[in-house]
């Protein structure tokens, strides 16, 4: 399927997963490959979606669904990974989740 039988939702939809894709191959090819890794276990998390990626989304999302910049309704998926990245870790939602936008009340919910 080319971008050009999509519709508009997939086109965006689509552009969201490479946007997710390309955060984690950039850390990982940037920040985690060499000797001295610029982030922690922590950062990082067990699905490799804990703050370091969450930060890095959070700013992406947010440049992209900018009306004055690019104005397009991209979505990464912040939410359901930062769940699942506490499920997988059994790890509570870290109190400064309002730096991506979420808050503290929505993730329990979630």
């Amino acid at each position: 399927m080319g971008w050009h039988f999509c519709d508009p939702s997939q086109r965006t939809e689509m552009l969201g997963t490479l946007l997710h894709e390309m955060i984690h191959a950039f850390m990982f090819l940037y920040c985690c490959s060499s000797s001295k890794c610029h982030f922690d276990a922590e950062s990082l998390g067990h699905t490799w979606h804990a703050a370091a990626w969450q930060d890095a989304a959070y700013a992406i999302e947010k440049a992209c669904n900018d009306a004055d910049f690019l104005g397009l309704d991209v979505d990464l998926d912040r939410m359901w990974h930062l769940t699942f990245e506490m499920k997988a870790t059994g790890m509570q939602p870290p109190r400064n989740v309002g730096r991506w936008g979420f808050d503290l009340h929505e993730v329990y919910l979630a």
